[in-house]
């Protein structure tokens, strides 16, 4: 991601990213920490013009006496963090392609599950995940995985949780914690 790249990506989260910190934002994306060190941004273009992003990083669970490590866990979860395509270019299929392609990187590297969050305001992006087949859950309902033998809820924010698996292997079940949808299959 060029820095001309960065500076359109950034006019395309204004006011979509609260609070809003350009700084932050291009460390993030830019330069790596043990926490981001799985990050990225992925920019589309059409006629050398910046029409779409896509930025996201391996998901980071600080849960004390989980089987599996951190580090695991950020090699097989991906949290698709932001995703806009300009207002002029929607409905032309260009954040589908965005987010295929983005999450197509770390399913090459073994990730297994995608997740992202959709703001308690933005009820019209629920069905476009749903058509992008992704599962999408009630808000504030939080996600139930599977961790090793752990099953853990995470993500209990005031915001809809939306999970894709990115291998056939991940799937809902209804049997780890009975009545309960529980994500397995990630840490297998």
């Amino acid at each position: 991601m060029s820095d001309g790249d960065l500076a359109a990506a950034m006019e395309l989260s204004k006011g979509t990213v609260e609070p809003f910190s350009p700084a932050k934002w291009a460390d993030h994306v830019q330069t790596p920490t043990p926490e981001t060190r799985f990050a990225r941004g992925l920019v589309a273009e059409s006629g050398g013009e910046v029409i779409g992003v896509a930025v996201g990083t391996g998901l980071t669970l600080n849960l004390e006496g989980l089987s599996v490590s951190a580090q695991t866990i950020m090699r097989r979860m991906v949290l698709l963090d932001f995703l806009a395509v300009r207002a002029d270019r929607r409905g032309e299929g260009w954040g589908r392609r965005l987010a295929e392609a983005f999450l197509d990187r770390y399913r090459a590297e073994g990730h297994r599950a995608a997740l992202a969050n959709i703001a308690p305001a933005r009820d019209d992006l629920v069905s476009l995940y749903r058509h992008w087949g992704w599962h999408v859950g009630a808000p504030a309902a939080g996600l139930g995985i599977q961790i090793g033998t752990d099953a853990v809820l995470i993500n209990e924010k005031p915001v809809r949780t939306a999970w894709l698996p990115l291998v056939p292997e991940v799937r809902p079940s209804l049997t780890v914690v009975p009545g309960a949808l529980v994500v397995t299959g990630i840490f297998d």
